[in-house]
């Protein structure tokens, strides 16, 4: 057995000079890391599995072999796929039973055009909590997202052009362990000379990145990372008006209590219009990450007892006001009315309000206001934007009519990230401004924005100063360097 174990390990070893395609001229490549559960023999194993999608190729990177299992075997049975990543894999095929994958990311390298890996920028994605007909991107695509991200995309090449290279990842499932295996490798294996690292989390990114650092160095790794920077992340959670999931809890539970809704063509289509929208608001990712999510109160208590590194230096930015600036969605307010016709029951209406969610917070941390539609903050769409998918499910829905929105009239556009949460800060002021010189939080230096709050994923506003914190390091030994010759 162990003979095959050797065999496999050295198998396809790929060299990161391999052909790549380009991105606006700027050498890419793609990749996949995975952990695989492998039912061999009756034995546990998990091979760690590197696929380089240019060269569709896979590499062993790892392998574990676990305890031998005679009853329910160690993997997640709703994974196992029968089908394992290596297909005519000829040290394996007649060992193997059974396969899942347990762990996955994705990753895209983009290098200066010098073709040299050796000035890493490391950028986490966010997740995707979608609403209405928004559709989340997976894999590789995220990275043309992002790129495409016309207040970002600028920010990449000024780095690509100065000799920095990007490694964009995306994990699955918010998986920081993967996260750091994939940064090992790349700097044991792609990584020329032992220049300093730079490590941007973008929204769900920033806390992936905070774990990752922290998991790294629990491991005894020596990272070379010179500064974690925090765009813009949920440090103490996120939000979404959760009157939208009270009301769509209210048609749904009306739907299911219509007898024989399933034969019924409309009240079929409404309950599962309706459950799909509920699932976006309370699955998944935002299940965690939300204010009001089922996980969040774990989630964030776990986040909360995982501290900074001392060995970095933590940055934190927001797209939020920090001189005060509220949303004028006081609680009460309405931001939309809509009707459903439970045929042949009649009609109901519905408003959606911002309120306080006092009663239905889960996060570990005091605030005296519970307003969190109205808080100073970023927002995730504008008014404009959330009317318009409601406008399009009525138009897709003939059982739901809107009949009065403020959302585009007034342009009110809920928080989605507070500005205290972005900068962890220790305060129980939900919705006051305060001085960025002496803001009670872990981070070294933050940012926020002055009398204005701004989209989530607009990076434009912190452009000039999010670019000089990645460089931060060059500039101060320059500066050094002056003074020294002047002495």
């Amino acid at each position: 057995m162990k003979k095959h174990i050797i065999l496999t390990i050295i198998m396809g070893l790929l060299s990161f000079q391999a052909t790549s395609s380009t991105i606006d001229g700027y050498p890419l490549k793609h990749y996949t890391l995975f952990e695989e559960w492998i039912d061999v023999d009756l034995w546990d194993n998990y091979r760690t599995i590197l696929y380089h999608k240019d060269s569709n190729k896979y590499e062993i990177v790892a392998l574990d072999v676990r305890t031998p299992h005679f009853g329910p075997t160690a993997a997640d049975e709703s994974n196992i796929t029968h089908q394992c990543s290596i297909e005519n894999d000829p040290e394996w095929r007649d060992l193997i039973f059974n396969c899942a994958v347990e762990r996955t990311m994705d990753a895209s390298i983009i290098t200066s055009k010098d073709n040299k890996f050796d000035k890493p920028v490391y950028f986490i994605s966010g997740a995707d909590i979608t609403f209405g007909s928004q559709t989340p991107v997976f894999g590789h695509d995220k990275l043309y997202s992002y790129w495409n991200n016309n207040t970002l995309s600028p920010i990449f090449k000024s780095l690509l052009d100065s000799g920095k290279d990007i490694v964009f990842l995306s994990p699955k499932n918010g998986d920081y362990t993967i996260t750091a295996d994939f940064f090992n490798y790349v700097k044991e294996h792609f990584q020329e000379g032992d220049y300093h690292s730079s490590l941007i989390g973008f929204s769900y990114g920033g806390l992936i990145g905070k774990q990752m650092i922290n998991f790294l160095e629990e491991e005894g790794g020596q990272h070379n990372i010179y500064n974690f920077i925090s765009f813009d992340a949920p440090h103490k959670g996120a939000n979404i008006p959760y009157s939208l999931t009270e009301n769509f809890r209210r048609v749904q539970k009306r739907l299911s209590q219509i007898a024989f809704c399933q034969h019924i063509p409309a009240c079929e289509k409404s309950e599962a219009q309706i459950s799909e929208l509920l699932e976006q608001l309370t699955d998944g990712v935002a299940a965690k990450l939300l204010v009001t999510g089922d996980q969040a109160g774990s989630y964030y208590t776990r986040l909360a007892n995982t501290p900074y590194s001392a060995l970095t230096r933590n940055v934190a930015f927001s797209n939020g006001s920090y001189t005060g600036d509220s949303k004028g969605l006081p609680s009460g307010t309405e931001l939309i009315e809509f009707k459903v016709d439970f045929e042949p029951y009649g009609d109901t209406n519905y408003s959606v309000q911002s309120k306080n969610i006092y009663q239905n917070y889960k996060i570990p941390h005091y605030y005296t206001t519970h307003v969190f539609d109205n808080a100073p903050g970023s927002y995730a769409m504008s008014g404009a934007e959330l009317d318009h998918e409601f406008d399009n499910e009525a138009k897709e829905n003939s059982s739901l009519t809107v009949i009065k929105s403020n959302l585009q009239d007034r342009n009110l556009t809920p928080t989605f990230i507070p500005t205290v949460s972005a900068l962890d800060m220790n305060t129980s002021e939900l919705d006051r401004g305060f001085d960025l010189s002496s803001a009670d939080t872990p981070f070294d230096k933050v940012y926020a924005v002055n009398g204005k709050n701004l989209r989530h994923d607009d990076f434009s506003y912190h452009a000039s100063s999010l670019y000089y914190e990645i460089n931060k390091k060059e500039i101060d030994t320059a500066i050094v360097v002056i003074v020294t010759s002047l002495m």
